[in-house]
């Protein structure tokens, strides 16, 4: 049986690795070993010049110029600070919330009662502009489609004015001033759909087919609430 001489096979490896003349060795393993170890040794003493520029100051990093630039901003005044915090709470106020609390509805009829105990989002603003435009009686009947189409404004919090599904020119979109939507719906509704509330064909067509008679049930109930 044939031993293995691991010692001279070691011996061997090491002879041949010694052997490789990687200054003059013209062979093509030795050529591109030697590439490599030029080009990190290239690496190397860039990266160690890139330090030692930073270390010096003549280059900066991102991280330190964003820590200069936290420094040498000032901070504001104890004066400007309460300014500041005094006028983002006024802004916060000055918003449809405020309003409401400027202009909250009074049970002073029917139709104020029934917009409280509902919890539409009608306020004493709006309904002042509704009325400009608005008969008693096309005004509960404009109060009764919003309760059928958006729950009194409730289901459609992206709309501040339209709430009533009146697509005016037939954009779906259309949500303007509340004096143009006061003057629009007032007098499309007492125009065109005075029956609505009774007449199957005229709801049919304000409502495009959907769920007409339940939207029908519900304008009436409103309508009865508000008599």
């Amino acid at each position: 049986m044939k031993t293995i001489n691991i010692k001279s096979r070691v011996n061997k490896i090491g002879k041949k690795i010694m052997s490789i003349d990687l200054i003059d060795g013209q062979g093509r393993g030795v050529s591109i070993i030697r590439r490599l170890i030029i080009l990190l040794l290239l690496l190397f003493s860039l990266y160690v010049l890139i330090d030692l520029l930073i270390h010096k100051g003549f280059l900066t990093t991102n991280e330190q110029r964003q820590l200069n630039q936290a420094i040498q901003q000032p901070l504001p005044s104890p004066v400007i600070a309460l300014e500041q915090t005094e006028d983002t709470k006024v802004d916060s106020q000055t918003t449809e919330d405020i309003q409401k609390v400027k202009t909250p509805l009074q049970p002073l009829g029917k139709i104020e009662e029934y917009i409280i105990a509902y919890g539409g989002r009608y306020d004493s603003e709006y309904l002042a502009s509704l009325r400009k435009y608005c008969s008693e009686d096309t005004l509960k009947l404009v109060i009764a489609i919003s309760v059928a189409e958006t729950g009194m404004g409730k289901a459609r919090m992206d709309k501040n004015t339209n709430w009533y599904g009146y697509f005016y020119g037939g954009d779906r979109q259309y949500d303007p001033d509340m004096e143009t939507m006061s003057r629009v719906i007032c007098n499309g509704i007492s125009k065109y759909y005075s029956d609505v509330a009774t007449n199957y064909d005229r709801a049919f067509t304000y409502t495009g087919g959907d769920n007409t008679k339940t939207w029908m049930g519900n304008v009436n109930e409103a309508l009865s609430e508000m008599r």
